[in-house]
């Protein structure tokens, strides 16, 4: 997102809605008009300390990874180098409850690697109409 080119005509557009796929789920949708991730660096972007920048310390899509994850949500990115990135984002509609699942010692897990989630559910199931809401921003 941070390189998109938005003096240039370039866009990001967010949408959320019921996740085809799952009904008990709601997705969320940042797609933009940027460079596109080149796809050797596209298995590494969730990687903690991974940047193609210079002076980055690497932790920004690790972090929302581990956030999604804790709230028992999958993030992905598509993406097509010159024709810009989307961003999935599922997240349940009903409150979970994450259960952390040590999967291996600290000694044997590589930079970024992280616990197992087991979830469960803890609360009532949001409500969320079958409706997109896309909003799109330029400049």
């Amino acid at each position: 997102m941070r390189s998109t080119p938005f003096t240039s005509g370039g866009w990001l557009c967010l949408r959320g809605r019921a996740d085809a796929d799952n009904v008990n789920a709601i997705a969320i949708e940042v797609r933009d008009s940027g460079p596109g991730i080149a796809s050797h660096d596209l298995s590494r972007i969730f990687d903690a300390g991974f940047s193609t920048r210079s002076g980055s310390s690497g932790l920004g899509l690790s972090v929302c990874r581990s956030i999604v994850e804790q709230h028992c949500g999958s993030i992905q990115a598509e993406s097509k180098p010159g024709s810009g990135t989307t961003f999935s984002i599922r997240l349940p509609r009903q409150q979970m409850s994450p259960q952390i699942i040590a999967t291996d010692s600290l000694e044997n897990r590589g930079p970024g690697a992280l616990d197992d989630v087991a979830c469960e559910a803890t609360g009532p199931s949001y409500p969320l109409a079958l409706a997109e809401y896309p909003l799109r921003v330029t400049q």
